[in-house]
């Protein structure tokens, strides 16, 4: 919970910067009810001084990125951004909770970070969302899309992102059975038969 860290107590620390990846705003009962993959936390004291990450960050420059089709993740980044003018929003689809990871699989996390620490990711936006793009080279992107954490998943759109799939994956491959068993690894939770 380093996003959820770094936002409770930007102010205290007098910070003028806070990059919030995919956070988690705070486990207090009343504030994020809908939240439903922490019971042990929620027994804890939510109530002290620094229980809510937003009030960390209302008078600071920050950016938050999040993945947007994750709806517990999109729910925290909503309270964030209506409790601060000065937050940055950067949504990246298609990674979940994990997109630090998936980020810096892309060798996007470094250059990103680096950008809203030297105050160019205006600049530098352009260049990350184009390299963004070869996620759809990625399996991870896949898996996500295809897993019942995406929020707008339908049955339409899960044949088109299979579709998708089968296209784009399928030029890393050399060998067709491992490309058949990286696509049935994909598959498996949401289309068991096809898998």
């Amino acid at each position: 919970m380093g996003g959820y860290a770094a936002s409770a107590y930007a102010s205290v620390l007098d910070a003028d910067l806070a990059i919030l990846l995919n956070p988690i705003s705070s486990l207090r009962a009343d504030a994020t009810a809908f939240e439903t993959r922490f019971k042990n936390p929620k027994l804890a004291d939510w109530q002290g001084r620094y229980n809510d990450g937003v009030e960390g960050v209302k008078a600071i420059k920050s950016y938050i990125v999040y993945d947007s089709l994750f709806e517990l993740d999109a729910k925290h980044a909503k309270r964030y951004l209506s409790a601060s003018n000065t937050m940055q929003e950067v949504r990246v689809f298609g990674f979940g909770h994990g997109l630090p990871t998936h980020l810096n699989r892309l060798k996007l996390l470094k250059p990103l970070i680096v950008s809203m620490l030297t105050n160019q990711f205006e600049n530098y936006s352009i260049i990350f969302y184009s390299e963004l793009r070869k996620r759809r080279y990625n399996k991870h992107y896949y898996k996500f899309l295809l897993s019942g954490e995406n929020s707008h998943l339908t049955s339409s759109r899960s044949a088109v992102i299979v579709r998708h799939m089968l296209l784009n994956l399928s030029f890393l491959y050399k060998k067709d059975a491992d490309f058949f068993r990286d696509v049935a690894h994909v598959l498996e939770e949401t289309d068991a038969p096809l898998a």
